[in-house]
Parts: structure tokens; sequence; C-alpha cells
């Protein structure tokens, strides 16, 4: 006979497995239900270019030549897809989608092996209704496997270093080199072993052990880069201008510069400490007169390390004053919670003269420099924040889009993660607390320190579900207190009013509403939508979804021998182009765009489609008013062309307006169009 507890964690583990199986099931529904209805945005087309050569010659080498070297599995399950199901968007969304929903049980198993059950349940639950989660599994592109791999990784971390189950050390190895080959932000998993560090639970030799594997595994991502660069040196050389000058290097290092470079990191950033000179040369002794405050705390800590046995924590404590004295309070903070974690071993800990001088000095210097820049004649809000809170440049890379898009889960995620830290300087020896807080924050910060081309909401998308797990936490943790102080002890009341506060958190999460999720699918290219959660998190093309579909359907049809196709706009807009056309021959473009310029038999070409770039008035000119050969389509959309768009000079757009007065096709989103000039 089975015993009764052995009997109710039987229906326990059925039942679970029900529910997650019903929470798959609806991910794949609200991500996968009428998923070709809209046409491919933003870089997708270069992944469809990428597959057509995959499917072509074996490799994903694109119309100019160019080997595409990034997220080559996910190209190549592209092209399984689109083997299986023929080259369409249908075929080139479905492993977004497949992965997508993998997140969703990646999540649950991490939630459930770092907290409990319940927040791994809730935090699938947002998972899979998630409007930015469901946007971007409908997106032909790698984001949400580098998301569902970033996610694996961690959970193999924290079983195999956090945990010290040595199997899962083995598939932390497989599964980051995985996620290196999805998205180059895959970096920041060599920082998961500065995540350990500050813990007492690990032995000087097992934190060494730690270094060691940062180390290997650095190597691990050096060695990817040099395979990358070999794979794309397949492809055919060409020149590439670079800085207005040419330069004769290979393709590998076109492609390899793309691969690094391309909205990710492009060097260190340093502070800008131009007022403090500027104060410096106008009032040199206001500048002393401050200068004096973190001195005088400098002595005063010297003076307690070395004679009131003060400890190590009061020599960490002086670079935090001086980072005041500069107005870099960022690096106050960020330094700030460095001591905390290091050296606050009991909450008496907070009371220690240390952080009161700290504290004391970091607010005299903020009032000063908050009345400094007010008195600035040219001062903005704007300008004023980014000098105070301008480096790293946290808020940019990653607070600005949670802010924005996530109000009320910012505010109850930052509630948890100051709960977070609490517990932690409580009990210095659960790895919970210290794992969470480090999987998210350091990336952050450290990704601050960088400046990058181009910054994007989705270059923070690998980090949203441990938002999620600390909003589900916290949620769960508020919702017993509730049940337990306020409702009657019954077990079916209890399950009521957990079902009750899990729909609760749904809807208070600001992204998880099923009615919003159901709606993503419906959308046409006209339907709103949040800018910060689109593919594309730049308010001109976010707030609608952009047809270059059937406009390039329409001049497909109509395309005869001769006939000239004629691109305006943004690099990503050509591969769109060519990729529903199957023609471009010229590329209307900057010369500052010199990351999408190549040359090629002596003309300046697109180093993705192969399309001659058009980089002037005279030559757009030239090539529209010249009389020979066929007809020429001209394609693009309206706010390209718009007086305060800073893509074409106004000569340029005035011009461009002048010929496409009436276009023969208006696209269903009311921007885009297709027109035959002659």
């Amino acid at each position: 006979m089975i015993p009764m507890a052995r009997q109710d964690e039987a229906y326990i583990r059925a039942g679970v497995m029900l529910l997650l199986i019903a929470l798959l099931a609806a991910g794949f529904w609200l991500r996968v239900r009428h998923l070709e209805d809209l046409g491919l945005v933003v870089d997708a087309g270069s992944q469809a270019l990428a597959v057509r050569g995959i499917l072509q010659h074996g490799v994903p080498k694109v119309d100019s030549g160019l080997i595409y070297a990034r997220a080559i599995p996910f190209l190549y399950a592209q092209a399984a897809s689109a083997a299986l199901f023929g080259l369409n968007d249908f075929s080139l969304r479905l492993p977004s989608v497949l992965f997508g929903v993998a997140a969703i049980f990646a999540a649950y198993v991490l939630a459930k092996s770092v907290f409990n059950r319940q927040v791994g349940f809730l935090t699938a639950a947002i998972m899979t209704f998630s409007v930015w989660e469901i946007e971007m599994s409908r997106f032909a592109r790698f984001y949400t496997a580098f998301q569902c791999m970033y996610l694996i990784s961690l959970l193999c971390f924290y079983r195999g270093f956090m945990l010290g189950e040595r199997l899962y050390q083995f598939w932390f190895a497989v599964a980051a080199f995985i996620t290196f080959s999805t998205h180059e932000l895959a970096v920041f998993l060599t920082t998961c072993f500065l995540i350990p560090m500050p813990s007492p639970s690990y032995s000087p030799g097992r934190k060494l052990i730690f270094g060691l594997w940062a180390i290997g595994l650095g190597g691990v991502w050096m060695l990817y880069r040099q395979l990358i660069k070999l794979f794309a040196a397949m492809g055919e050389p060409l020149l590439f201008p670079a800085s207005g000058e040419l330069d004769t290097s290979t393709f590998a290092k076109i492609n390899s510069m793309m691969a690094e470079q391309l909205g990710i990191i492009a060097s260190l950033d340093v502070p800008d400490l131009s007022f403090v000179n500027r104060l410096a040369g106008e009032d040199l002794l206001a500048l002393l007169g401050l200068a004096l405050v973190p001195s005088a705390a400098t002595v005063y800590l010297i003076y307690r390390f070395s004679w009131k046995d003060g400890g190590w924590h009061t020599l960490f404590a002086v670079p935090i004053v001086w980072m005041a004295f500069i107005h870099q309070f960022v690096l106050v903070l960020v330094l700030l919670a460095a001591y905390l974690v290091l050296f606050a071993w009991n909450r008496r800990s907070l009371l220690d003269p240390t952080l009161k001088v700290v504290s004391v000095v970091a607010l005299v210097c903020l009032a000063f420099w908050i009345c400094v820049l007010a008195a600035a004649p040219e001062m903005t809000m704007k300008l004023a924040i980014k000098a105070i809170l301008g480096y790293p440049n946290v808020y940019s890379h990653f607070l600005k889009w949670i802010i924005m898009g996530w109000p009320v889960l910012t505010v109850v995620f930052a509630l948890g993660s100051i709960l977070l830290l609490g517990r932690f300087i409580s009990d210095r020896s659960g790895p919970t607390p210290l794992f969470m807080l480090g999987a998210i924050f350091i990336p952050a910060v450290l990704a601050g320190f960088f400046r990058p081309l181009y910054i994007d909401s989705r270059y923070i998308f690998h980090l949203y579900p441990l938002l999620v797990i600390i909003f589900a936490t916290t949620a769960v943790e508020v919702g017993s207190c509730f049940v337990g102080s306020f409702l009657v002890r019954q077990q079916w009341s209890q399950s009521l009013a957990a079902i009750a506060i899990a729909l609760a958190a749904l809807f208070i999460s600001q992204d998880a509403n099923p009615v919003d999720a159901w709606s993503v699918g419906s959308r046409t290219s006209r339907s709103a939508r949040d800018w910060i959660k689109s593919p594309i998190a730049w308010e001109l093309y976010g707030t609608f979804h952009q047809d270059h579909k059937s406009p390039s359907l329409y001049v497909r049809e109509r395309l005869v021998p001769g006939d000239r196709v004629v691109v305006l706009g943004l690099p990503h807009m050509i591969t769109i182009y060519l990729y529903y056309i199957g023609q471009v021959d010229y590329a209307v473009g900057r010369p500052e765009d010199f990351l999408y310029r190549a040359v090629k038999g002596g003309k300046a070409v697109d180093c993705m489609t192969g399309a001659e770039a058009l980089e002037s008035l005279p030559q757009v000119k030239d090539m529209i008013e010249d009389g020979s050969g066929g007809g020429i389509w001209l394609l693009g959309d309206r706010i390209t062309l718009a007086t305060d768009n800073p893509s074409y000079s106004q000569s340029m757009k005035e011009y461009l307006r002048s010929v496409m007065r009436n276009a023969d096709y208006l696209g269903l989103d009311g921007q885009t169009f297709a027109v035959k000039v002659r």
C-alpha cells in the first residue's frame, strides 16, 4: 500500500506537470497565432538573406558575398525550419517562438531552484503572458534563443558552483559556449564567477578555482571569436571604408567589426569631468572648499584604519568620498553597494562610523553640485541628471528601459532587491540573495562602463526574466503574509487566495495582462504598440509595425527587365526589400553609415546586399535623371523624408519628396510607399 505522504506528493507532481504544460501550450499559441500575417522588420531581413544563403550554399552567404556570422546555430535552426515549411515569414519566426516557449520553462526551473515552486509558477505565468516576451518571440531574430540559453547557463552555474553539484559545472561550460554563439553580450557570463566571492561559505581555494574558471571561460570566448573570423573569411574579400578612408582589410574583419560593434560595446567610456574643470577655472576657491570635505573624511578614515583598528572597509570608503567630490554619484552608489556586500556582516554594521562619514560627505557634495549645476545658464534638467548620474551609464543601458516600460514592476523589483540585500547581510551563508543580485546587477553595471554605438531595450531582454523572478518572489512573500494574517485557515480558502494573488500579480506586473497578450497576434500594421517592448525601441518606428512586405510584393509583381529598384531609409530596410523583391540596385544612405558600406568593383556598395550606395544628392540626381535604362522604382517611408528626421540633408529630402509626390502604392502602415519615378 502506498503511504499517504507519497501519494499526496504524486498528486502534487501530476498537478504541477499539468499546470506547467497548460502554461507552455498557452505560451506557444499566443506566440504562433497569426505568425505570418505581418512582414519582417528591422534586422530580420539580414537573417532572411543569411538563411537563404544556407539553403543555397550551405553557409550563410548574403548577396554581397559576406558570410553573415552572427548567431550561427540560430541561423541553421531557421534554415531547418525553412527546409520544412519553405522560406517564408512563418518559418523564419518559428525558431524564435520555440525558444520563447523554452524560455518559459527555463525561467520556471531557475525560479523553482533558487526560491520555490510558487515563485516558479508565478514567474512562468508572467513569462507566458508577457507582451514583451510575445513580441520578441514573433521577431525573426535570435533574442529569445539568447535569453533561453542565458537562463540555462545561469541555472547550471547556480547548481554547479553555488550549490557545488559537479555535473552542472560541465553543463554550464556547454551552455555558456552555446550562449556565446547567440549574442555578443553572452561575454558577461564570465562575471558569474564574481558572484560567490563575497560569501564566507566558499573557501579561498574554491574562490581561486572560480577565478580560474572565469579566465578559462574568457579564453573560450576569445577562441569562439577567432573561429567566427575564420568562418567569415570564407566570404569574398572587399574593400571597406572606415573613417572616410579605404582599408584593404578582409571581409572577415568587416564581419568581426560589425558583430562586435553594431549596437553592442564599442569602447570603454570615461566620466565627464568638464564641470569640475570649468569650476576650477571660474571659481577655484569654491572647488577647493568642497575638496576640504572629502580630504577631512580621508584623514579620519586613515586614522580609524591605523589607530582605531577600523578594518579594511575604512580604506575601501576613501574612493567613495572622492567619487562624490567629482559628482560621479552612480559610482558612489555602486561602490557603496559593494561595501555593504563585502563588509556589512550584520544590521548593526549599518551604524558603523565609516558609513556615517560616507553618507555625510556624499550628501554635502550632492547638495554642492546641485547648486553649481542649477546656476549654470545653459543647464537643463537632462544635462544636470547626466552630469550627476551619467557614469557608469547604468541608466541608459538598464534602468531607463525598465522604469519607462514597467514602472510598477520596477518599484516591486527595487523593494525585492533591498529585501534580498538585507537577507544577505543578516545571513551571508545562503546562496540565493547573492546569486540573484549578482546575476542582475553585475552585468547591468559593468555594461555601463562602455560606450555603445546603439542602445536598445532588447539588449536587456536576457535579464528580464531575472527581474520577473524577483518580482514574483516579492509578490509571493507579500501574498503569503496576507493570506496568513487575514484569511480563514481552511485549505480551500488559502488556495483561492493564492490564485487571486497570482492573477493580481499578472496585472500589476504591467506586462502580463492576458487580454493584451492575446491582442498581439491580432495586430495590424497600424495597431498601436508600446515602443519599448517593440523589436525596435525607437519611438519613431516602434509604435507601429512597419510594412515593407506589401510594397515589395507590389513592385515584384510589376518589375520588368531593365527596371531598377532604389531603397531609401535605414540600412536594415535594404535587406528586407531585397528579401521580398529579389532585387535592389541602389541604396540611398549617408557617408557616415560606414559600417554598412564596402567597396566592390570600384563602387561603394551596401555590404549586406551589394546594392550600390548613393551617398550624396548629385549621385541620386544623376541616377534618377539619367535617361538610359528602364523604369526606376523608389521604396521607402514617409518618416525618413520628414522635415525633422536627420537621416538625410534637407536638400536631399526636398528633392526626393519632389520626385515621389504621389505614391503608386502606400503600405498597410500608412508610412511605407512604392513609387515608379519613370
